[in-house]
């Protein structure tokens, strides 16, 4: 018999993990793991956001310190642009579905879309990381485009760039 029919039930996982399950209620804007924190554990978020952090080596800070990058993002069906300096982070939308309704994990594309990028006096991309986002998690450093599947938890997609001197 084929699992066809079958769907993802948080509520049965939930009830079906072992020893040493702890249930934790949050309050809006707590960190609950940060970048750089040890991995000891998995999280399982019922209702989600996602993030956005930039993050520059200190060597670029005298450069793109004041600079302020922009963001193009879209996922269940929504799109909108966010504006962020060095340092800030900021929530681009409320709840969505992990499983849409057909199915299928929820695509989400983040584009850093500062001019720039790449050419002399602007800024190249380090890297690009999301954290708990679902395979395929796909980036371009070169394009500045991330894509990923929305993961149950807070997904945090951090930008790290350089500048580029003259």
């Amino acid at each position: 018999m084929a699992n066809e029919d079958k769907q993802f039930d948080p509520a049965d996982v939930l009830t079906r993990l072992g020893q040493g399950r702890t249930i934790v209620r949050y309050r809006k804007d707590k960190t609950v793991y940060e970048q750089g924190d040890s991995a000891d554990a998995v999280f399982y978020v019922r209702k989600g956001r996602i993030k956005i952090c930039k993050l520059i080596p200190y060597t670029s800070l005298d450069s793109l310190g004041g600079k302020t990058f922009d963001f193009a993002w879209r996922v269940d069906g929504r799109s909108g642009t966010e504006h962020l300096k060095p340092g800030e982070c900021t929530y681009v939308l409320g709840e969505s579905n992990v499983i849409d309704a057909n199915g299928n994990p929820t695509p989400v594309t983040v584009t850093e879309t500062t001019p720039g990028l790449g050419q002399a006096g602007g800024y190249s991309i380090d890297s690009i990381n999301v954290q708990f986002g679902r395979p395929d998690i796909i980036t371009n450093t070169t394009t500045g485009v991330a894509t990923w599947n929305l993961g149950p938890d807070t997904n945090v997609v951090t930008y790290t760039n350089r500048s580029i001197d003259p």
